[in-house]
């Protein structure tokens, strides 16, 4: 029964630090992968140690006892490997580090199991909406000093836990480095913030149908387009242009409420002009690196797929694949 359950927890270690190696498969947790990857390197002692417990009592010589040992030590190989890939990082990086602000080495295998919680900085919380707060960390300066680089941090994926305290070690860290932190949540109901009380439910039972609405709307567009102009999604892309055209012109007329708590109101610098802000280089340099981002993600999830419709140098209609 000891040499089963040695086995089965050794085969166990092994299967979670393959995700380590290998793309999660889309019917594991996702919460898996990041165990694997955040925390693999507190898991792999206790896959060492298996392979202590099974050496010392099958020994390798039993089919048992190899198979216990290979799976421990390849176990302990694959949960270690995040931190080894970032050891090996940390060279190059480290030379990078020195022009930076706070002057920190890039990775520590000690500060890795027993590195001590970051020293706390100064940090305000402003309501930069109703129900929108947003944590500002703020580096200790020299008076006198340039202003520093804002790292945002956004809590966002699929908001199952957490919020946006939960990465607050992290955000001190990168203060103490000399960055100021910005750290909120992304996700509001913005038709609660326009609506009346009394009809809050109803806007966001209204949002929420919007989505299932654009999930009918967009593959009968696509069905009803594609072939509509040459070459072929051609009519489909243009379609889509003309609908976000239509929409942006509507939200064009809505003005969110401004904000009037009393308490942060002297916290929040005037707000600028449009213009005066789109006139900064690193504006540009933010919008033409978003477009960049949102071009691939687009070329990986529409052009491509697109592409692999075709046969033959042949696309084929969508409801013939």
């Amino acid at each position: 029964m000891l040499r089963v359950l040695l086995l089965s927890l050794s085969a166990g270690f092994a299967a979670l630090g393959l995700l380590n190696l290998f793309r999660s498969p889309p019917w594991s947790p996702w919460q898996l992968g990041v165990l694997a990857g955040e925390y693999g390197h507190w898991l792999a002692p206790a896959a060492l140690g298996l392979a202590g417990v099974s050496w010392g009592l099958t020994g390798a010589s039993t089919a048992w006892g190899g198979s216990t040992l290979t799976l421990a030590l390849l176990a302990a190989g694959l949960l270690l490997r995040p931190g080894y890939e970032a050891w090996r990082l940390s060279g190059p990086l480290a030379r990078e580090l020195r022009s930076a602000p706070g002057r920190d080495e890039a990775f520590s295998v000690a500060r890795l199991f027993t590195g001590a919680a970051p020293a706390p900085v100064p940090v305000t919380t402003v309501q930069v909406a109703p129900g929108l707060p947003l944590d500002l960390y703020l580096p200790r300066l020299a008076p006198g000093a340039a202003r520093p680089p804002c790292v945002v941090v956004i809590h966002g994926g699929g908001w199952e836990s957490g919020e946006r305290t939960q990465l607050a070690p992290f955000n001190h860290w990168l203060a103490g480095l000399g960055y100021a932190v910005a750290a909120l949540q992304m996700y509001r109901f913005a038709a609660v913030e326009l609506a009346p009380p009394s009809y809050r439910a109803r806007a966001i039972s209204w949002v929420t149908a919007g989505g299932v609405l654009a999930g009918t709307i967009g593959p009968a567009l696509t069905r009803a387009t594609y072939d509509a102009l040459l070459p072929i999604y051609l009519g489909t892309y243009l379609s889509m242009i003309a609908i976000h055209v239509v929409v942006f012109v509507i939200m064009g007329f809505i003005r969110f409420p401004p904000m009037n708590d009393p308490a942060t109101a002297s916290a929040v610098e005037p707000q600028r002009p449009l213009w005066q802000i789109a006139r900064q280089p690193r504006y540009a340099t933010a919008v033409l690196i978003g477009m960049a981002s949102w071009a691939t993600m687009m070329f990986l999830m529409s052009s491509s797929p697109l592409a692999i419709v075709g046969y033959s140098g042949r696309l084929t209609a969508p409801n013939q694949t």
